[in-house]
């Protein structure tokens, strides 16, 4: 999942998901209290070929959050179930 106007990203071991904070904080509250946590500021210097700040908490200005020992069919399965309502349960 992908939405260039996204306002986070969340991020496995291979792959990147760019969805929204508020609907995340909306529909969970494990989401809600991580952004209500304070926030390092966006480091100075480096910027990308858009203009945006990127290092390894930020891409393009976007802070990333990393989805550690999650995989990229757990993480896109909650975030359907949680943006989309849907979800499919594993064939045993």
């Amino acid at each position: 999942l992908w939405y260039d106007d996204g306002n986070i990203i969340l991020a496995s071991d291979r792959h990147l998901f760019r969805v929204y904070k508020g609907q995340l904080a909306q529909h969970s509250s494990v989401f809600r209290d991580m952004f209500s946590l304070p926030q390092a500021p966006l480091p100075s210097g480096a910027s990308d070929a858009s203009g945006g700040v990127t290092d390894d908490d930020h891409w393009t200005g976007i802070p990333i959050v990393r989805m550690a020992d999650d995989s990229d069919n757990s993480i896109a399965t909650l975030l359907m179930a949680v943006l989309h309502g849907r979800y499919s349960l594993p064939v045993p």
